[in-house]
């Protein structure tokens, strides 16, 4: 009995952490964690902050059963693994199997593929040039700006990969997009360079930051709200600071 509530505390934990690194809202992950756990005759208290989250246990008469912490991953995005817990918690209601069946998907969930660094970039690139034909750009700013697209995604996996600081690694990312973006200027005369330039760092605007952030002050859930906020505002300052880096070296007015 006391293997399998620990099992089910460890499991809503590695949960909550997931759907926190995948681009969850707080409100979301704590519905999907009660919903798991009043499945197998529960209740569970969670405690989100964008550093850990902590978790108790319960029983139905009130008793603590489990009690537990575990640090959030640096959040990311991944709507497929998020979609496919949120799946998984909702097929409980109708066909309810045991714990260990529910880890076992959940690995599955978790290890399951992601798309290939290349097919990201490319797609990225693609997605940045077409921000720039709607900007105005003409075809050889789409392609300078896929390029310089292509490589900004590139160089912020890899210090990712490395370890770097995420904030850090949006600066370094901004700053070689624009760069290459900006150098196209000696290389092509007959080119328009603002579109490429100002589209070339689009792809780390902090979207889903913003949104979860919002959705959270909504929700109440404040702190949350003003911490995923302030990171949002944080990445958006360092690609500003990596694109006046650029703009510096390359003395564009």
């Amino acid at each position: 009995m006391e293997q399998e509530i620990d099992l089910l505390g460890k499991t809503l934990l590695r949960t909550g952490s997931l759907l926190q690194a995948n681009g969850a809202c707080t409100e979301r992950t704590r519905v999907v964690i009660d919903r798991i756990a009043r499945v197998y005759g529960r209740n569970a208290e969670i405690s989100i902050t964008n550093r850990a989250i902590e978790l108790t246990v319960t029983s139905s008469e009130g008793k603590t059963l489990f009690t537990g912490i575990t640090r959030s991953k640096p959040i990311g995005v991944n709507f497929t693994i998020f979609s496919e817990i949120s799946k998984l918690s909702l097929s409980l209601l109708d066909k309810s199997f045991g714990i260990e069946e529910f880890n076992s998907r959940l690995d599955r969930i978790a290890e399951s593929a992601h798309y290939n660094r290349w097919l990201i970039s490319v797609g990225v690139a693609l997605a940045g040039s077409g921000f720039c034909f709607v900007a105005g750009g003409n075809s050889l700013a789409l392609c300078l700006c896929f390029i310089a697209t292509f490589m900004g995604i590139n160089t912020r996996m890899s210090m990712h990969k490395i370890g770097f600081n995420p904030f850090i690694c949006v600066f370094a990312a901004a700053f070689v997009a624009s760069f290459c973006a900006g150098a196209g200027k000696f290389f092509i005369t007959d080119i328009e360079l603002t579109p490429a330039l100002a589209t070339s760092v689009l792809f780390l605007v902090p979207g889903v930051p913003l949104i979860n952030s919002f959705i959270d002050l909504t929700d109440g859930n404040i702190l949350n709200g003003i911490m995923r906020a302030v990171n949002g505002l944080i990445m958006s300052f360092m690609i500003a600071m990596g694109m006046m880096c650029s703009l510096l070296i390359f003395n564009f007015s």
